[in-house]
Formats: structure tokens, C-alpha cells, sequence
């Protein structure tokens, strides 16, 4: 969780300090765990899923490295519609991890039945796996149709 900090850390960054090589420092990093868990530790079938941070789709080497990424709030965020704008770029990064055979779990936090077979939906068009996930993160949120959490 938390692969986006580079943001914080980088050009324009909250930080303040516009450190050049954070983006490439995180690229680094997740592939030096998944090479340590690989291939030192013997284990070539760890798995890496990053959550959020799909913008990082720009590093083939990286997008090579992960096993899947889960992204938040992609179409929803509390019941409420994300911008299409907003939408559409993160959509564009998470199919190409998509498109390299990696598999993208979708996390949204609604819990209207309507949204969330509109979720479902959603998701199955971009071959995504989706979870309606409840924000307070207290409790399982409901089944999603179609999806390996749900019922058909």
C-alpha cells in the first residue's frame, strides 16, 4: 500500500523537496523486493500487487516486476461517481498492466446494489477483477455479480 508515496517525495511533491528520482527510486525498490523474494529467498512465485500507484504503468520494468496491481476508487468513491476524466486516465495505466497479462483487482467503496452491479459491469469490460468494498473497511461490503466474491 502506499507505492504512490513517491508523489509526496517528488517534483511538486507535498514534501516540498522535488526529489527527481523518487518515482524511479520506487520502481527500484518494488523490484528489488520481488527480486529478493524470487530469486534470493527462492520463493519465484511470490506474488506483488501493488495498491494504487498506477501511473507507475510508464516502467515496463516495472509492470514486468508486479505480479497485479489494486486500484481504489476507479469508477466510485462512497457511492459518488469519480470524474470521467479522472476515470479515464487511471484506466488507460491499469490496462496496460492488463494488456501485459497482469491481473488488476478493482477496489470501490460503494454499497448501492445499483452501483455495484454497475461495477460489475464495469470491471468484466476491461477484464478486472471487482470488489465493492465498504469505506469504513468494518465489514465485507456486498457481493459483486460476476466477480469471484460474488454470486452470478
Amino acid at each position: 500500500d502506499h507505492v504512490n508515496a513517491y508523489e509526496y517525495w517528488g517534483p511538486g511533491g507535498a514534501s516540498g523537496l522535488n526529489r527527481s528520482t523518487a518515482e524511479q527510486d520506487m520502481v527500484n525498490f518494488i523490484k528489488t523486493i520481488a527480486n529478493y523474494a524470487r530469486t534470493i529467498k527462492c520463493n519465484p512465485y511470490f506474488g506483488i500487487f501493488p495498491q494504487n500507484a498506477e501511473a507507475l504503468s510508464s516502467h515496463n520494468d516495472y509492470v514486468q516486476a508486479v505480479t497485479g496491481i489494486g486500484a481504489e476508487n476507479v469508477w466510485y468513491n462512497d457511492n459518488i461517481s469519480q470524474s470521467s476524466s479522472y476515470t479515464n486516465g487511471v484506466l488507460e495505466n491499469l490496462d496496460v498492466f492488463e494488456s501485459a497479462g497482469k491481473l488488476v483487482l478493482v477496489v470501490d467503496y460503494l454499497t448501492d446494489p445499483e452501483k455495484v452491479a454497475r461495477l460489475a459491469e464495469l470491471a468484466r469490460e476491461h477484464s478486472f477483477v471487482p470488489y465493492a468494498g465498504r469505506l469504513e473497511l468494518d465489514e465485507l461490503g456486498p457481493p459483486v455479480p460476476g466477480s469471484i466474491l460474488g454470486k452470478p
